[in-house]
């Protein structure tokens, strides 16, 4: 149970600039029934920012866009445009309501607070570190004004509906940014660049879906252990990611793998539920544990670029029924890549068959009575193809309708159009 806290410390901006210059803010009091305000003023940019707020019976708190302000014979239209560090931590508010002047929100600004209805000012610009950590807000749609996301700012807050407004605004998202949040599906139209742990521990968090974007790599540990990850979009031009990016997302069982993709980090994919993988044609490395205990995968395609996998990393895959490699130099391995693979059989070039047989890892495959050639395996594709829609969704039979699908087969993942 939270303690009451009647003080709400509001720091609408860290200083006050002019010319380069620190100017000194000088305190207004405001006080009226049952509240009492402390303003920092700045009458040289016609600014202020709210220090101090004391509330005794109150239930709700509306922050003014701007203030008259008297000095002598003057007076001042100041304006509010930010909230500060801590400014209604722990506060037990059931509304706030922040004017459309406000551009930034400060460090652990409505951390701990219990307030559920908190608006997005319009003009906003940046939240910072911890800004909304474990508060009890349930959305926040982030303005296309907005080009910052500080550090863990919706950590393990009951954030279950956000929106990212599309605009030609680079947005940056700090590390754990949304670590252990509510949210259920997320749609990125735009990205400057994304830290570790974005969306680690999002319980709820089913769909993930990231536009054309400026940053090139998943990162570390991005997504892992959010359970109920299912469906996964990510952009062409993505061509690496990163270490345990989706460990434990034990619900994640396909991918349509970006294009541009050559690296997969160590446990990238641990624990995940794939059944085939059907890597792109590019992969050049595939790190160690990167697909570790993927009990239901069973066909594992890799392509002519394929150059080293880490050591173990397909261990405890012991359901693998069939498995093929484009590559005309068996991949290098750190032994052991696979579990007990002497039943499985391979299929790799015909020109490549009897370097395979000697390779470390690849000569634990079975040889016998199968074509181990690629293209012996070319007459039974049909019988391996599956066939998805472009939102990932498998498709019981080969489509009829016409339009673009995705079909995959053990040699390869491509778009297939149907006239």
């Amino acid at each position: 149970m939270r303690k009451k806290n009647w003080v709400v410390t509001l720091v609408a901006l860290l200083g006050f600039q002019a010319g380069g210059a620190v100017v000194s803010a000088k305190d207004y009091v405001v006080d009226e029934t049952d509240i009492k305000i402390t303003y920092a003023v700045n009458t040289t940019d016609l600014i202020a920012r709210v220090e101090t707020v004391y509330l005794s019976k109150r239930q709700s708190v509306e922050i003014p866009k701007t203030l008259k302000y008297k000095s002598g014979s003057k007076t001042y239209n100041l304006t509010v445009t930010k909230i500060g560090d801590n400014a209604f931590e722990h506060i037990d508010y059931k509304t706030i309501k922040l004017p459309n002047t406000i551009t930034h929100i400060g460090k652990r600004a409505f951390a701990y607070t219990s307030s559920t209805e908190i608006n997005v000012p319009s003009q906003l610009q940046s939240i910072g570190e911890e800004a909304f950590a474990y508060s009890d807000i349930r959305s926040f749609n982030i303005p296309g004004t907005v080009t910052y996301i500080g550090p863990y700012a919706f950590w393990a807050a009951p954030i279950s509906s956000v929106s990212f407004q599309e605009s030609d605004a680079p947005l940056s998202i700090g590390a754990g940014a949304y670590c252990g949040a509510a949210v259920r599906e997320v749609t990125l139209p735009r990205l400057a660049s994304l830290g570790p742990r974005s969306f680690c521990m999002c319980a709820s968090l089913e769909s993930f879906t990231m536009s054309y974007c400026g940053i090139t790599k998943i990162p570390e540990q991005c997504f892992h252990s959010s359970e109920l990850l299912r469906n996964v979009n990510l952009p062409s031009n993505i061509s690496e990611i990163g270490e345990n990016a989706f460990w434990r997302c034990y619900s994640l069982s396909d991918i349509v793998w970006p294009t541009a993709l050559k690296t997969i980090g160590d446990e990238a994919f641990s624990d995940c539920n794939f059944k085939g993988i059907y890597f792109p044609a590019g992969l050049e490395s595939i790190g160690e544990y990167a697909f570790e205990s993927n009990d239901d995968l069973t066909i594992i395609s890799f392509p002519a670029s394929l150059r080293s996998i880490g050591q173990y990393g397909f261990l405890r895959c012991d359901r693998l029924s069939s498995v093929s490699c484009d590559a005309i130099v068996p991949p290098a391995t750190v032994s052991p890549v696979f579990s007990d693979v002497s039943h499985v059989p391979l299929a790799v070039p015909v020109q490549s068959v009897e370097a395979y047989r000697t390779a470390p890892d690849w000569r634990n495959f079975s040889y016998e009575d199968y074509p181990t050639g690629v293209e012996g395996m070319m007459s039974s594709l049909d019988d391996c193809t599956e066939w998805y829609d472009l939102n990932g969704r498998r498709l019981e039979e080969r489509p009829t309708a016409g339009g673009i699908y995705i079909r995959k087969t053990p040699l390869s993942t491509e778009k297939h159009i149907i006239r």
